[in-house]
């Protein structure tokens, strides 16, 4: 299907940018013929599918987090643990499996 965009394209220093704030997707070049291909090559790729996710995990990401807020008995974070006796920057929105023998992030083949 054939569809239309409206695009702002203007001169910024050296390079020039175009714009759609339909789809706020934005791009540049060093003509303005080439920043209206990158943004038009940016749409196109935006409407394409997403690859599929792998079924298997294939990385293991490892964080440091503060002792104070595992639990050691069951490995899953501690609820209620008073900002001065953990981060108070950290903020969990989840419940997850901590495995404190991993200590590399290793891909999985």
């Amino acid at each position: 299907m054939r569809r239309e965009f409206p695009a702002r394209i203007w001169r910024e220093g050296k390079w020039w940018l175009a714009h759609s704030a339909e789809l706020n997707i934005a791009s540049n070049g060093r003509t303005e013929k080439e920043a209206a291909a990158m943004l038009k090559d940016a749409i196109e790729q935006f409407f394409q599918p997403d690859p599929p996710i792998p079924a298997k995990p294939n990385a293991v990401i490892v964080v440091d987090v503060p002792d104070d807020c595992i639990n050691p008995a069951t490995g899953f974070k501690v609820y209620g643990v008073p900002p001065s006796k953990s981060d108070p920057d950290l903020i969990v929105s989840e419940t997850r499996q901590v495995n404190p023998g991993r200590r590399k992030t290793r891909r999985r083949g």
